[in-house]
């Protein structure tokens, strides 16, 4: 058991309180001290007792007053946010990490941010957190709250603006923040919806920082060769019944473990037999041909 008991340390004039260990106090019981009348809570190391004087309480508030304000503004950048729920971007953590490799590698981002490099995983629900370069979103296969299946692109950019911003001193939701995810939605989303925020911003008083510095084009970093995932088809016999899936990995043992990730929620998933694994092939898209237009006749 610890004890809480606190001796003063009168060659400090009282201004301090000293805090001693267990073995400290035995010896100063055996040397006959009465601590009856003692204040309590043993805490490690020395510790400034109250009252300060002002020259200490002005220096605790300076300090104080330096240091910036957490969270100044998360409620308020969610409310702001509301309006873009609804649209996935990929219903597998190979999706979003190709959606969010794709938006890295885009010139206006390089411009204003460089090289990023992002991991993306996946979590339970519908939101997400992100930050020193991790992106974590939920994948929302069943889809809940009437969205559609797959994770949700605004909360993608918004874990992603949290690398962009930085902790911003503990403001993870400051006006860096709402600068980099206001640039995200413009550029990634559209200039309609960009405006809209903006303006719900002014809506709900959230702060946003100056707009990101572009670097000179001789400086702006060069485009990432992306290294696209191979397509596998799956094919196998659940009871009577033939299915087939399709996977983007590297590896055809990385499609075997979706396949298991997918079906480890159905209960028959133990009966399945026939399973085969093949390299599948992207059926390319047709070439649009341009309706032939004429001059007009003057």
């Amino acid at each position: 058991m610890t004890t809480t008991t606190r001796i003063p340390d009168y060659s400090a004039r009282a201004l301090w309180t000293r805090s001693y260990s267990e073995q400290e106090l035995e010896g100063i019981h055996a040397q006959g001290v009465d601590l009856t009348d003692s204040t309590v809570r043993l805490i490690g190391g020395w510790r400034l007792k109250s009252p300060t004087t002002a020259g200490q309480r002005s220096a605790r508030m300076s300090k104080l007053a330096k240091r910036p304000r957490r969270e100044s503004q998360q409620q308020k950048m969610y409310n702001a946010e509301g309006f873009l729920w609804g649209e996935p971007v990929g219903t597998t953590v190979a999706e979003v990490q190709a959606y969010v490799d794709k938006v890295a590698n885009y010139e206006w981002f390089r411009r204003r941010w460089g090289t990023q490099r992002f991991h993306v995983e996946s979590q339970r629900g519908l939101g997400g957190h992100g930050g020193y370069g991790n992106v974590t979103v939920g994948l929302n296969l069943t889809g809940q709250n009437g969205h559609k299946p797959g994770a949700q692109r605004n909360v993608v950019l918004h874990e992603m603006a949290h690398t962009l911003a930085g902790s911003d001193g503990g403001n993870w939701h400051g006006p860096k923040f709402a600068r980099a995810m206001l640039e995200l939605v413009r550029f990634a989303i559209g200039p309609a919806e960009a405006k809209q925020l903006r303006e719900r911003f002014k809506q709900y008083r959230v702060k946003v920082g100056p707009p990101t510095p572009l670097r000179e084009a001789a400086r702006t970093p060069a485009a990432r060769t992306v290294v696209t995932q191979k397509l596998w088809r799956v094919e196998y016999k659940l009871g009577k019944e033939t299915k087939t899936a399709s996977y983007e990995t590297g590896t055809m043992k990385g499609a075997l473990q979706s396949l298991l990730s997918t079906l480890e929620r159905d209960p028959n998933a133990a009966s399945i037999t026939n399973v085969r694994i093949w390299r599948g092939v992207r059926q390319a898209a047709k070439p649009t041909r341009k309706a032939a237009t004429r001059r007009p006749r003057a």
